[in-house]
């Protein structure tokens, strides 16, 4: 188990998880007491209504693969806590804008995260305050590295499979590996019963 803080400015945050929630729900993840208002990703938007304490909308779960536009209403740190991602995920990505996740806890560098790029098919990557673009097989602009917490708009010229890959996957998945009890093998020993003999002094000395 693994928690992770996403600090978070009043306004407008583009996030992402990098750990699977162990509480997906989007009161689990965002709480009730009304400092998230709000939340948007692809397609879908939730919002807190203080009148009822509750959220309403078309998100209901939070999915790790998913970026997430969430409105603070002050400066604060969002604590989740959940289950490290150990594999390279892979994302169906269609035509045109995809609001996408970085699930991993360590920044990578834009070239080792995508490295599969044939014919330019991604043009160009954005993230809060940061962009880059694909010219020529090299990325050029003030995006250098995927950042864990962040989310990220890809615009695509295709549909295909994106595997977003991690170069330190084996050292984040070694960090959360927790070893078996070992078994005491001289836990069930039992001495042998000593056995009193008496013998006469004659036995010792002839």
């Amino acid at each position: 188990m693994t928690t992770f803080d996403i600090n978070l400015h009043y306004g407008q945050n583009l996030i992402s998880f990098p750990i699977e929630p162990t509480d997906n729900s989007i009161e689990g993840v965002f709480g009730t007491d009304g400092i998230i208002s709000s939340v948007i990703t692809e397609g879908a938007a939730s919002t807190f209504i203080p009148a009822i304490n509750q959220w309403g909308g078309s998100i209901n779960n939070i999915d790790y693969k998913k970026g997430y536009w969430v409105f603070a209403t002050e400066e604060t740190t969002l604590t989740v806590t959940g289950n490290l991602i150990t594999v390279n995920p892979t994302y169906s990505i269609h035509l045109g804008a995809n609001l996408i996740s970085f699930p991993f806890l360590s920044e990578v560098n834009i070239n080792q995260a995508i490295s599969d790029n044939p014919n330019g098919r991604i043009s160009e990557i954005l993230g809060e305050g940061v962009a880059a673009v694909h010219f020529n097989n090299q990325w050029y602009g003030s995006l250098d590295n995927l950042k864990p917490g962040k989310g990220y708009w890809i615009h695509s010229s295709e549909q295909f499979e994106l595997q977003i890959s991690n170069p330190n996957a084996a050292v984040q998945e070694q960090s959360d590996y927790e070893p078996p009890p070992q078994a005491n093998p001289y836990s069930d020993y039992q001495p042998p019963e000593m056995v009193s003999k008496s013998c006469d002094e004659g036995q010792f000395y002839h």
